[in-house]
């Protein structure tokens, strides 16, 4: 890499798919990127040059920032507050695309997905749901309410200041989710 290319860069949020690391919500040479994405060279983790074919921008601009990276089945599932966008990585340097995209499916945090090995799961105001290498399923709608109403984000108790966790119980086969509760003396 040419002296000048700066190839170190801090971030919020990082995955490890297809023999490279990508990164997401970046910070590199004085300048925020948050809905930027960053991928390595092959095994050469430590490497993110900022410029070229290693910077993968989706939307840029959008107003939304990228929260978690997820990878699955040479996909790298990339969220952000509002969306979710599949990424396919089973190509070459350079050759990432942008396999699908979802309104109302982005996270707020990381704490809101879980790798299994069915696939990705996560929770958002919209419901609990999976990706399993090919389709998003959505493992909540007849399955689970937790209040009486009929808004999901309700049943759900999933407001801003209420982000929900999900972690995977292998043993058992289990999503777990804790719908922390908002509540003040």
């Amino acid at each position: 890499y040419p002296p000048d290319v700066n190839t170190h860069a801090r971030y919020k949020t990082a995955v490890v798919a297809n023999r490279r690391l990508y990164v997401g919500n970046v910070y590199q040479s004085g300048k925020a990127h948050g809905d930027r994405m960053i991928g390595s060279p092959e095994f050469k983790y430590d490497i993110l040059p900022e410029y070229g074919h290693y910077v993968i921008d989706i939307s840029p601009g959008d107003g939304d920032q990228i929260t978690a990276l997820q990878g699955y089945s040479d996909r790298v599932l990339q969220f952000k507050n509002r969306t979710l966008y599949i990424v396919n990585v089973s190509g070459g340097l350079g050759e990432e695309y942008v396999e699908s995209e979802h309104a109302n499916m982005g996270v707020a945090n990381p704490s809101q997905v879980c790798l299994t090995e069915f696939g990705v799961a996560w929770v958002n105001a919209g419901g609990v749901f999976l990706y399993d290498g090919s389709e998003i399923l959505d493992m909540t709608t007849e399955k689970l309410q937790l209040t009486d109403t009929t808004d999901r984000a309700k049943a759900l108790n999933i407001t801003e200041a209420n982000v929900p966790s999900i972690g995977y119980l292998p043993s058992k086969k289990w999503l777990i989710i804790h719908a922390a509760s908002n509540t003040s003396t």
